[in-house]
């Protein structure tokens, strides 16, 4: 999941609207025309990770990006990408990039390692952008991001945290597949399921959880303050 920033007042008179789409493994980005200064650099909007994952030396961050030029005529992309420390607030650089034509860039993909001594927490965050090249102080751009991934190359233990709303009544069992419950899934897929499983929460007593499959289960309910066992 990500959030957006809102983009600064702009230049003049014009107003800057600022849009957004998602589909499931891809973020559109985009704004209208705005007005700058000749061969100026408009940033924005951008997108940000909503919760920090824990990164260690060798692992790979990888995602793709693409300049669709839809609304850019005479524009030059130009975007930044990085990791952000929740921790310290320091950044990882992932690209910053100024395309060298107007237009459509095309699927560009980015991989990066973490190097060592900065493991720590960290969110992705992505600046789309820019560059009014042909000085005609007028600058929009649409931006896709998609296939964000990380790859755990240390097989260092990792915490994946999944939510669900059960409505149910009269009900004297409850079964959850690990499927249904898409992050914990991928990270268990991922690690070949490697580690261990865990509840955790007010109502965790009342389930289990399968050490083998992950599939969750009821093992008592609460009917009128009395446990039916």
């Amino acid at each position: 999941m990500a959030t957006l920033d809102k983009l600064p007042p702009s230049l003049g008179n014009s107003s800057i609207d600022w849009d957004y789409s998602a589909a499931a493994s891809s973020m559109t980005l985009s704004t209208n025309e705005i007005k700058t200064v000749s061969k100026g650099i408009v940033h924005g909007p951008a997108m940000i990770s909503s919760d920090a994952i824990s990164l260690n030396t060798g692992d790979v961050v990888s995602f793709d990006w693409e300049f669709t030029g839809v609304g850019s005529a005479g524009d030059y992309a130009d975007v930044y990408a990085y990791l952000l420390n929740t921790n310290d607030g320091t950044t990882v650089e992932l690209t910053d990039y100024t395309h060298n034509a107007s237009g459509g860039t095309g699927t560009i993909s980015v991989s990066e390692t973490l190097g060592a001594g900065i493991d720590g927490l960290y969110k992705f965050v992505f600046v789309s952008g820019a560059y009014d090249n042909d000085g005609g102080t007028i600058v929009g751009s649409e931006v896709i991001v998609s296939n964000l991934s990380v790859t755990d190359t240390g097989g260092d233990s990792k915490t994946s945290t999944a939510s669900t709303t059960l409505e149910a009544q009269e009900s004297s069992a409850v079964s959850i597949a690990r499927a249904s419950l898409a992050s914990l899934d991928k990270a268990a897929t991922s690690d070949s399921n490697a580690g261990s499983y865990a509840l955790s929460g007010t109502d965790a007593s009342y389930f289990s959880i399968d050490q083998t499959n992950g599939d969750i289960h009821l093992i008592c309910i609460t009917a009128f303050g009395q446990n039916l066992i």
